[in-house]
């Protein structure tokens, strides 16, 4: 999801606000695959709507970025 988004590093796809990030000490992570295993195990990290065409995604914040897939 992350190549479809167009995002390198993991944290693009993180809400770096929520206090779960902040209690994870998150920004001090440096491994991507840390970030993705932390976002899969806290959902809450996810930006979110992500949302797919099968090829491309994007984040659908504002709903109108949607528009760019159809």
């Amino acid at each position: 999801m992350l190549q479809q988004l167009g995002i390198e590093d993991p944290r693009g796809l993180m809400r770096r606000g929520e206090s779960i990030y902040k209690a994870l000490k998150l920004k001090d992570e440096t491994r991507p695959d840390k970030l993705v295993k932390f976002m899969a195990e806290y959902p809450i990290l996810i930006e979110r709507p992500v949302v797919s065409d099968g090829q491309k995604a994007v984040i659908g914040r504002p709903p109108d970025a949607v528009k760019v897939l159809f």
